[in-house]
């Protein structure tokens, strides 16, 4: 037994392996599987095949297929993907005609792969006849992106102060940057705006930022509210409050079918 090729699924939210994701052999691979012919090491967003030493499976077959699988439904909500998508049924066709892996539109042409899991999304098609020891795949998937809106709901006694959002990012030079950079560092490595869009009768304050902004799984304290007291009442001191980033789990849909993501804060 060797190492013959690894699939890794990458997503953008999880910076690394994709944790809503598996990868599952279709039933075109039972027969090798039952036989020992191919051996596999499945675990979170990835999966290892091995090959007997002869490599003599490379003349039985042209293509082994995996399922890639959902098993956490809060993938939807944070993975950006098109709006006419429907997931009911299985979406995607990867394949490595040309390396490495490319998506095409999704087809299935045989028979033995029709029965798809539940909670597929889509299938790989790894053509493995010219394929080199321990060739690595990887398969990336893009965060979600979102206008987000910090509602301020001040106490009576502020609601003549002044407030502010800020990002207190320091942008890094791209040629001065790490090589091991997380996935999306340039969506992240950038200042973000947030313009007060609505000061209702309530005294409600709404900033927005001023560009669709990616669902963050870790937030970093990067966005501060900045609260100024009125003029002439020097006896009353500024303050700052660290802000939470958005989560997916609120994400609306206005009247013009732009997607938001509101947090809501109280002083």
């Amino acid at each position: 037994m060797k190492p013959f090729f690894s699939i890794e699924l990458v997503h953008e939210y999880d910076q690394g392996p994709a944790s809503a994701l598996t990868i599952v052999p279709a039933a075109s691979n039972d027969t090798y599987l039952r036989h020992q012919r191919l051996w596999l090491k499945q675990g979170t967003g990835y999966l290892k095949a091995f090959i007997e030493d002869d490599e003599s499976l490379k003349d039985e077959v042209d293509v082994l297929y995996f399922w890639v699988v959902c098993v956490e439904e809060d993938f939807y909500s944070y993975t950006e993907y098109p709006n006419d998508i429907n997931f009911s049924v299985p979406q995607y066709f990867w394949h490595n005609e040309h390396d490495p892996l490319n998506l095409n539109h999704f087809m299935l042409d045989a028979e033995s792969i029709n029965n798809p899991p539940m909670g597929a999304i889509g299938l790989i098609g790894i053509y493995i006849k010219e394929l080199p020891e321990d060739h690595r795949f990887s398969i990336r998937f893009n965060v979600r992106h979102t206008l987000w809106q910090y509602n301020i709901i001040p106490k009576a006694s502020q609601r003549d102060w002044t407030y502010r959002v800020e990002d207190q990012y320091k942008v890094i030079d791209k040629n001065e940057a790490d090589d091991a950079m997380p996935l999306g560092f340039d969506t992240y490595n950038k200042k973000w705006e947030f313009n007060l869009i609505s000061h209702s009768e309530n005294e409600q304050l709404v900033f927005q930022i001023n560009a669709p902004m990616p669902f963050m799984k870790r937030s970093d304290g990067r966005f501060v509210l900045e609260v100024t007291p009125p003029e002439g009442q020097q006896h009353l001191e500024k303050f700052e409050m660290v802000l939470p980033y958005a989560t997916y789990a609120y994400k609306m849909v206005d009247e013009n079918n732009i997607e938001l993501t509101p947090i809501y804060i109280y002083i």
